[in-house]
């Protein structure tokens, strides 16, 4: 996932030790995300709307999920009290306004995704939304935005078993309706494939 190892490795300059919050942790970029920043010996703290979903992100080894009802710096903070070294937003919309009061001084937010489907931040002001001393940035998932030597280290860890591809469903060709419903409803967790033969 392209999304995933860009956001972590070139926006949000993941590090060893370092703390991430990932929101929108049940979709496929959010799955390899956590999996990626557990190998690379992260604390992750994943949100999902569903406690039915949990069970994949305990799987996968997270730390601590939170069920996000929209506002969750409360939850966040009361486990990391100056807030998480860094978050990877991929709900997008009005949440990364609380996004950004989960971080710590000096930590980064990086806009991934748009999984609301709101594509912008309705009144947002930089200057009065952004907290002193945190970062706002965005990835964008363009093959240009990813070196080789990610590329490979990411293939590297599929083909050794330390990071598993999370395919919820696979439909057949004939089956896209359903797979566009189940698409919207909101139940996969991880990736839909759709198998043309």
């Amino acid at each position: 996932k392209r999304q995933a190892n860009g956001s972590l490795e070139q926006s949000l300059a993941l590090e060893a030790n370092d703390t991430l919050l990932i929101r929108g942790g049940t979709s496929s970029v959010g799955i390899t995300a956590a999996q990626l920043a557990k190998n690379k010996g992260c604390k992750v703290y994943s949100t999902t709307r569903s406690l039915a979903k949990a069970d994949v992100l305990s799987q996968i080894g997270v730390d601590e999920i939170i069920i996000d009802d929209g506002q969750i710096q409360e939850q966040v903070r009361s486990l990391s009290p100056a807030g998480v070294d860094k978050v990877l937003e991929l709900v997008g919309g009005n949440g990364i306004r609380d996004s950004l009061k989960c971080v710590r001084e000096g930590g980064i937010v990086c806009q991934t995704g748009y999984l609301s489907n709101q594509w912008r931040i309705d009144g947002f002001s930089p200057l009065g939304e952004i907290p002193s001393g945190v970062y706002l940035t965005s990835y964008a998932g363009e093959n240009s935005n990813l070196p080789p030597n990610l590329l490979q280290g990411f293939i590297d860890q599929v083909e050794s078993g330390r990071l598993k591809l999370q395919i919820d469903k696979v439909f057949q060709f004939d089956q896209i309706v359903e797979a566009h419903t189940y698409m919207e409803s909101n139940k996969a967790s991880g990736k839909l494939v759709v198998r043309v033969e």
